[in-house]
């Protein structure tokens, strides 16, 4: 008896009051059977139900009521009560007060920060196709609250809208984050599950499973883009192609890159840091994924090839000091938006180079080796693909690659290496019958 009480006020403790009981009334005898209540909604599979709870009695219809919060600590009741009414209002929260204190701790980028308000603010808030007005928890009608519906209305209505694609990418992105965030803070959003869980990205929109493509390098282009950063680009900026591909480094990472980061008896390379543009200024950031513990391999060999490419360059960096004097590595109108002074390797005046502008070098780059297709990043891809089609284990490419979620390598390379050898296999079991007819004859 004690364990039953003592149970029951757990229970108590974790639930709503129970409903007014309804009584069930035998139809041959006229004569009350048994009496129920509906628990709280709660969602199964995504969608939205409630299970019948029955008992003989009023008092046996409580414990059972009791029971049923027992074995449902956490039922994913669909809606609460919540401190906010919107979308609108729980958004300017996230992004003042959550988002802003993990950037700060640097536990997010700031350029998140940034794209996430873009998103927010002018296509979350839109006022002809926007959903900010979305109301949450119980409140509102049906047509007017924050579920999985009336999300996917709102991307219609972007698409009828016509905005582009990568822009309704961002704000289908924002929209997983802020329900993500609405089921840690179930108390300000009044939700416990994230009701954008299902919302999809366009069909055929890059960086998005809708968009997986495979990619598979050319040696032409790579000897081509080489030869274009010898001709185009100054000698103190020479090996910019040959790091981008060699040590397949983001952009962030090349423009954060510093001699003292080379170990150059061993030939290694430390991966210490990335350059970054936010809010109209430059900041110097960890590289990407420091915080996760998958993510263990910082440091990357350096070949005797890239080693002698990246002596050149510092040997034209050094000239390049020696002409300008004081003035290299300052700033004397201040407005270079947060540029740092130090040893970079890649750098025009002694300071960070903005993301932006080795953008633009490489445009140079591309246009006078007639591939316009190509981006930094391919750089990145390149070594990738490359060590993937010599045969190299997948586990050493993916750790190479500083991969946090290892089927990426699975999902954008090895696909196509996969297929190239089935298509092999198929063309010389067809030449070896071939072979074997005209023998035959």
């Amino acid at each position: 008896m004690h364990s039953q009480s003592s149970s029951r006020k757990r229970a108590a403790a974790g639930r709503r009051p129970m409903p007014e009981p309804r009584p069930r009334v035998s139809k041959v005898t006229g004569k009350i059977t048994s009496y129920q209540v509906w628990s709280p909604t709660f969602y199964r599979d995504g969608k939205a139900v409630k299970v019948a709870i029955g008992a003989e009695t009023v008092e046996k219809l409580r414990d059972a009521y009791d029971q049923w919060f027992l074995d449902n600590p956490d039922p994913s009741l669909a809606n609460q009560a919540s401190e906010m009414a919107t979308v609108l209002e729980f958004g300017q929260w996230y992004l003042d007060e959550v988002l802003e204190t993990m950037v700060l701790a640097g536990e997010r980028s700031p350029a998140t920060l940034a794209n996430y308000r873009v998103a927010f603010s002018k296509h979350v808030c839109h006022k002809d196709y926007g959903c900010s007005w979305l109301r949450l928890g119980t409140k509102g009608q049906p047509d007017q609250r924050l579920n999985d519906e009336n999300l996917k209305a709102w991307v219609r209505r972007m698409i009828k809208a016509g905005v582009p694609r990568p822009t309704q990418v961002a704000a289908i992105k924002f929209m997983h984050a802020l329900g993500k965030a609405m089921i840690e803070h179930p108390s300000r959003s009044g939700m416990r599950v994230n009701p954008a869980e299902h919302l999809k990205y366009p069909k055929g929109a890059s960086k998005t499973r809708q968009g997986v493509k495979q990619y598979v390098s050319d040696p032409d282009v790579t000897r081509r883009l080489i030869e274009a950063c010898n001709t185009v680009l100054p000698p103190a900026m020479c090996a910019l192609w040959n790091v981008a591909t060699v040590l397949g480094l983001r952009r962030g990472e090349l423009v954060g890159l510093q001699w003292s980061d080379f170990d150059v008896e061993p030939g290694w390379v430390h991966i210490r840091r990335q350059g970054q543009h936010a809010g109209k200024a430059n900041h110097v950031r960890q590289p990407k994924g420091e915080h996760d513990e998958e993510v263990t391999l910082r440091r990357l060999q350096v070949d005797p090839d890239l080693a002698a490419v990246l002596a050149t360059q510092k040997a034209a960096q050094n000239e390049a000091r020696l002409k300008r004097g004081p003035k290299w590595g300052h700033d004397r109108f201040h407005r270079n938006g947060g540029r740092q002074a130090g040893d970079w390797v890649f750098t025009l005046d002694g300071l960070m180079m903005a993301p932006s502008t080795l953008d633009l070098l490489f445009r140079r780059i591309r246009e006078a080796a007639g591939a316009e297709h190509m981006t930094l990043h391919k750089g990145r891809h390149d070594m990738i693909s490359t060590l993937v089609h010599l045969g190299v284990p997948p586990d050493q490419v993916s750790d190479r690659a500083r991969h946090k979620d290892k089927q990426t390598l699975f999902k954008y390379y090895l696909h196509a290496t996969a297929a190239e050898s089935q298509a092999a296999d198929k063309l010389q079991a067809f030449m070896a019958a071939l072979r074997q007819s005209e023998q035959a004859a």
